[in-house]
């Protein structure tokens, strides 16, 4: 005699075996795993707490889809020293934690910021603090 217990058991996992090798696997989602892309490139504007003065800013694509990095300066006059920066994108949006660096008189400049990309211009805020406490905004176009 059939002992159905076991037959309707056997069928299960059968089931359950066949659902999960069918089950897909996770995808990337190419709209918000690489939204650094975007961000990667010259852009050419101004500052608005340097008006008139053409700036370029150079993002460089990063560690990961998201992560993208950023060409600057810190310090005056002799003091000058070039720093890179670690900025995160999420979608249009882009954002500079806070990270300190030192200008070449070990004077302390601590940044941060974010900002978006809105058509085809990129807007950042910039915060400095430190020696310095300034916020200055960043507009330009690839």
């Amino acid at each position: 005699m059939l002992n159905y217990k076991n037959a309707i058991t056997g069928i299960i996992t059968i089931a359950i075996l066949a659902l999960s090798a069918c089950s897909k696997k996770a995808e990337t989602n190419p709209v918000t795993d690489h939204d650094g892309e975007r961000f990667v490139g010259t852009w050419v504007g101004t500052y608005d707490c340097n008006p008139g003065i053409t700036t370029r800013y150079v993002i460089s694509a990063g560690s990961d889809g998201n992560t993208v990095t950023g060409k600057g300066t810190v310090g005056f006059g002799n003091c000058v020293n070039e720093v890179t920066t670690t900025l995160k994108t999420t979608g249009k949006f882009i954002e500079m934690a806070q990270q300190t660096f030192p200008d070449n008189c070990n004077n302390a400049f601590i940044l941060s910021g974010g900002g978006s990309i809105e058509g085809s211009t990129l807007t950042l805020n910039l915060h400095a603090t430190g020696v310095v406490h300034n916020t200055c905004t960043f507009t330009g176009r690839k």
